[in-house]
């Protein structure tokens, strides 16, 4: 090695643990991985702090809250969508069931659709009996109808030939009443 590098002092192996430069501070989250840790520039003359045990185990034990915490937190939200799916899916059988309980089966709307084919034939059925009915009576009151108007056009003619008969027996009444006529007994008939 030439004399105007410095070389980087050697850490100590730590057994299963990381170095101390790899742990996050305290507060601090720990870098991403596959993140770069961001570039110093080159110092000559760095003093190494080393942490004593006591300060890396609080800086584990903060680190291991901080994570615990996120975890609890993720927790309760996965507990919680985990209710409301299975609040979700009782509410969704309650709702099906209902529904089958009240929905029509295929035989009670056949049933159904039977019993209303058979009203309204029996309706139908009623109204034709109901308008042959009413024809019938129509039938006897036009014949009644006629019977009246031919016996009115009997009784006017009747009437007719009673005024016709008089009149004739005016016109020989008026013919016997007038001078001259042949029933004054007068002397046109004396020989």
């Amino acid at each position: 090695m030439s004399t105007g590098e410095s070389k980087p002092p050697a850490q100590p192996p730590s057994g299963a643990q990381p170095p101390a430069d790899a742990q996050p501070p305290a507060g601090a989250q720990p870098p991403p991985a596959g993140a770069q840790p961001p570039a110093q520039p080159p110092t000559t003359a760095q003093p190494v702090v080393r942490e004593t045990p006591e300060q890396r185990i609080e800086d584990l034990r903060a680190w291991i809250a901080q994570v615990d915490r996120k975890l609890g937190v993720r927790t309760y939200a996965l507990g919680a969508a985990v209710v409301l799916a299975l609040a979700a899916g009782a509410v969704g059988v309650v709702l099906a069931l209902g529904a089958k309980d009240e929905s029509a089966t295929k035989d009670e709307v056949r049933s159904l659709r039977d019993q209303v084919e058979a009203v309204q034939q029996e309706a139908s059925q009623a109204a034709e009996e109901d308008v042959a009915t009413l024809t019938d009576q129509l039938d006897a009151l036009e014949g009644r109808v006629n019977t009246i108007a031919s016996g009115q056009r009997t009784t006017e003619s009747e009437l007719s030939v009673v005024q016709d008969d008089i009149d004739d027996l005016r016109t020989q009444i008026s013919g016997l009443d007038a001078p001259g006529g042949a029933s004054d007994g007068g002397p046109a008939d004396s020989p």
